[in-house]
């Protein structure tokens, strides 16, 4: 949501300094991952994460790319 309040007011019309991006891609490919250890019967650990990126108003539409927009 930082990426909307830097595109609509820019840098200095928000109090958000920085954000943490998880990307999308990354999140779809951890879920189906768990998704297919059950399906074949496996057990998933109960615990999984995303490597997430510190983005800022200067870096963020290098980092995010199209999900900046």
């Amino acid at each position: 949501m930082a990426k909307d309040e830097w595109n609509d007011k820019g840098a200095d019309g928000t109090c958000v300094k920085a954000s943490a991006y998880f990307p999308a891609k990354a999140v779809g490919e951890g879920s189906i991952e768990v998704l297919m250890q059950l399906i074949e019967g496996g057990e998933p650990e109960m615990e999984t994460a995303v490597d997430a990126v510190v983005v800022t108003p200067e870096d963020y539409k290098e980092i995010m790319g199209k999900d900046a927009e």
